[in-house]
């Protein structure tokens, strides 16, 4: 489940995660963001076994982890931080 602050959602709007959950601006992700620094398709999260992974899709500005810009993909822990433009999620399982 990720929990965000965007500004198109209420704080603290909660989203279960599935096998493949997609993040962006386009209106076809699983989670969209209104946001101008954010990309079309902008992100990905997929279920590996019992964890997941969060994937950047070669957006524009970048998906941050816990402060970090990733390159490649970076295994979620509970409490992790992913800023995707102005918005903050937060992974909680």
């Amino acid at each position: 489940m990720v929990e965000t602050s965007a500004a198109n959602l209420l704080a603290g709007t909660s989203f279960p995660l599935d096998r493949s959950t997609s993040i962006g601006r386009n209106l076809h992700n699983d989670v969209n963001l209104q946001d101008r620094y954010v990309s079309a398709r902008h992100a990905l999260i997929i279920q590996q076994g019992d964890s997941f992974v969060l994937h950047d899709c070669h957006s524009t500005n970048g998906t941050i982890h816990n402060g970090v810009k990733i390159q490649g993909a970076v295994v979620l822990s509970n409490g992790d931080e992913i800023t995707i433009g102005t918005t903050t999620l937060r992974y909680q399982h």
